[in-house]
């Protein structure tokens, strides 16, 4: 299996096929004895990109753009993450992602740049 022979479908699958990598799928929407919410989320993306896993996020299925403008049933890298505190409280959990679709229709939610 090589990049070109991908279309569409799990990036966990991807990420085994031609990494190597051992992957596993958390949803904020199904939560697991391991990630029940934000932040246990937070904490585990936070500990893969510290040590170099490749990490992806998934829109909902569906086909056009939802209304943050990003593409539906894609997924895309996570490339970064930082936190907004509002009066010493974590408020905001932020993830960087890079958009390897290059539309010309961009995230358009709060916090876009």
């Amino acid at each position: 299996m090589n990049y070109d022979s991908i279309s569409g479908g799990d990036a966990m699958e991807a990420i085994e096929w031609l990494a190597g990598y051992p992957c596993f799928s958390y949803s904020l929407l199904y939560p697991t004895e391991e990630v029940k919410d934000i932040t246990t989320a937070w904490r585990f993306i936070l500990d893969g990109l510290s040590k170099k896993s490749p990490m992806t996020l998934s829109t909902e299925k569906g086909s056009g753009y939802n209304k943050y403008g990003l593409v539906q049933g894609h997924s895309y890298p996570i490339v970064g993450l930082n936190i907004l505190y509002d009066h010493g409280k974590a408020s905001y959990f932020l993830l960087k992602v890079f958009n390897p679709w290059r539309n010309d229709k961009a995230y358009n939610g709060t916090f876009s740049d």
